[in-house]
């Protein structure tokens, strides 16, 4: 949509992942960092995702370590295939082991 269409017309081999995380993962990570007052982190968890319309090619589902979210986008770095008019969009999931192509 708005924004990844303009670069996709700039950049051939452009890949859009969309990196979410389950609420309460994203709220018990905001409290670990303690950085924040409770007040503070109500106010974030109710923002709205900015970019939820827009197109992506692939998603990845952070609920995992570092590590898993990481091999993650490796994978789909890797099995993305470049851009072209026609590009499948590619799913992962983080859970445990890592990201698994969605059904």
């Amino acid at each position: 949509m708005p924004c990844s269409a303009n670069w996709a017309a700039r950049y051939e081999h452009l890949v859009v992942v969309r990196v979410t995380v389950s609420e309460a993962v994203r709220a018990s990570r905001l409290r670990t960092r303690g950085r924040e007052d409770a007040d503070d982190i109500a106010r974030r968890l109710r923002r709205p995702d900015p970019a939820r319309d827009y197109a992506v090619d692939a998603e990845i589902r952070n609920d995992g370590t570092i590590a898993e979210g990481a091999a993650a986008l490796l994978r789909v770095i890797r099995t993305t295939p470049g851009r072209t008019s026609g590009s499948a969009a590619v799913s992962a999931s983080v859970y445990g082991s890592g990201a698994v192509p969605a059904r």
